[in-house]
């Protein structure tokens, strides 16, 4: 009784210290050629389930690659290692649809054009549509209906919006209006594609493309001048598009769209023509209110929310109590607004519960000018890029809990990667004592759907694949047992 109450404690104590957050740093280009001034400068995060994919540039030579960060995977992995083309990396260039990876890649042959790299690692050009040094700068790679959407230039150098179906190989040009230009924030609602783009007599203002007759409208002059309302920070929540757009009138403030009338602004933070909404932040919905950087007095930005049901805007989290809190990054991760914020002590990440805000890091103290940006959340984790106390810019992960692993009772690392997984998991075992160790993995039935006999492993890093493709979707669970079959860990693992 005595030993079966102290593993009971053992399984508990693991659980509560598993479950405090922690912050992991990715040291991903090591060269340190000049010092390495940059890091390798992670852009373009774009969370699938537990990982996040990624560009970076690894070594000295500015190579950008594609990489990916598997669930609780100690390392990340590189997934292409090109030296002509390169990936090009800019926001909005790196789109996951489906098993494909889409992304620019630059070359001397076709310039700037849109690649894929499948699930197997195959990779190719999915088309030369402005053949040339120069290429067609594809951009605002959107997923719809697993589908590709992008904006592109073509041999004439109109720009247009483009669909591509990986699946049949079907590549289509949506618009064709040759004077639109400067595309931007390609967002789908109420079954239509909304868009900022220019025009040279009226500016960026805020359009739309219909899926069904093909066409492409203005939705709204907004500004009162040639100069253009510029619509940014798109988000839908409900029935209509919230985003931001200026007037000379009203300055910058926040505005809705229900798909048919013309859009309403419903904010003026600042009365006249100064900025009410910082157009360089973002919008994030939380619990039905719109959450966003705003002036709230003295010429002082803090976080705003506004509640649709009641037309009210107010403060949400005033950080800096002296300045503005330089409110940025808000982003929505485990039911809390996670952002980057200053209180006058530096740049970090603050997270908001509805009531109160708190600091999550402490960059600032070990950084003069942490640079905090491309906050992005997965199901388990929340990754971003930054410089540290002896690294430059470089991927960040910060979490609640180890992804995957519950419970731990003996001295190891346990790490599982993808989680969730198409076709194989990576079950990595880091001992520090050589054991010997049975794996098994079990449905929601409980019935074995894998095993691995007791097998002696050494006081070194192991990897058990675990192929699951061949096995129905839905949760699983694996288990790490010694030769008394007692068990030593266990976790989820998830089969999409």
């Amino acid at each position: 009784m005595k030993q079966l109450l102290l593993a009971a404690c053992t399984l508990l104590l693991c659980v509560n210290i598993n479950a405090q957050p922690y912050l992991d740093s990715f040291d991903i280009n090591k060269t340190k050629v000049n010092n390495n001034p940059y890091g390798s400068n992670p852009g373009n995060l774009v969370a699938e389930g537990t990982s996040v994919y990624f560009i970076a540039n690894s070594d000295s030579l500015v190579k950008n690659q594609l990489w990916v960060m598997y669930g609780n995977a100690t390392q990340p992995t590189k997934l292409t290692n090109m030296q002509q083309p390169s990936v090009y990396n800019v926001n909005n260039t790196l789109c996951k649809v489906g098993n494909t990876l889409f992304f620019p890649a630059v070359d001397t042959t076709h310039g700037q054009e849109l690649w894929y790299r499948n699930h197997d690692g195959g990779m190719a050009l999915v088309k030369d549509l402005n053949p040339g040094k120069l290429g067609s700068g594809p951009t605002n790679l959107t997923r719809y209906n697993n589908k590709l959407l992008f904006t592109a230039v073509d041999t004439n150098y109109h720009s247009y919006i483009w669909s591509y179906d990986h699946a049949t190989g079907m590549l289509e040009q949506l618009t064709n209006d040759t004077l639109l230009f400067s595309f931007r924030e390609l967002t789908v609602f109420n079954n239509k594609l909304c868009f900022a783009a220019s025009t040279l007599t009226d500016g960026a203002e805020l359009f739309e493309y219909n899926f069904a007759d093909k066409k492409t409208k203005l939705v709204a002059n907004i500004a009162d001048t040639n100069q253009g309302s510029t619509p940014g920070n798109f988000v839908v929540v409900g029935s209509k598009l919230y985003f931001t757009a200026s007037t000379t009138s009203y300055g910058i403030e926040l505005y809705a769209y229900d798909g048919t009338s013309a859009p309403v602004r419903l904010t003026d933070l600042n009365p006249g023509a100064g900025m009410g909404v910082q157009f360089l932040g973002n919008l994030v919905e939380m619990n039905g209110k719109i959450f966003f950087s705003g002036f709230e007095s003295n010429n002082q930005f803090h976080l705003m929310q506004y509640d649709p049901a009641t037309n009210q805007t107010a403060l949400a989290a005033k950080i800096h109590q002296a300045a503005s809190s330089n409110i940025n990054n808000i982003v929505l991760f485990r039911n809390e607004l996670y952002f980057t914020a200053n209180d006058g002590t530096g740049l970090d990440i603050w997270k908001y519960d509805g009531s109160a805000a708190t600091r999550v890091t402490n960059l600032a103290s070990t950084t003069f000018y942490p640079n905090i940006n491309n906050l992005t959340p997965t199901a388990h984790a929340l990754y971003f890029s930054a410089r540290g106390s002896s690294i430059n810019n470089e991927l960040y992960r910060y979490g609640l809990s180890k992804v995957g692993i519950e419970n731990v009772a003996f001295s190891t690392v346990v790490s599982i990667y993808p989680n969730p997984t198409r076709d194989i998991a990576h079950l990595q075992l880091k001992l520090d004592n050589a054991r010997v160790l049975s794996v098994s993995v079990t449905d929601i039935n409980g019935r074995t759907v894998f095993a691995k006999e007791s097998t002696l492993y050494s006081a070194a890093t192991h990897t058990i694949d675990i192929p699951m493709h061949n096995m129905p979707q839905g949760n699983y669970v694996y288990s790490i047992k010694d030769t008394d079959g007692r068990l030593m860990a266990s976790g989820k693992l998830q089969k999409l």
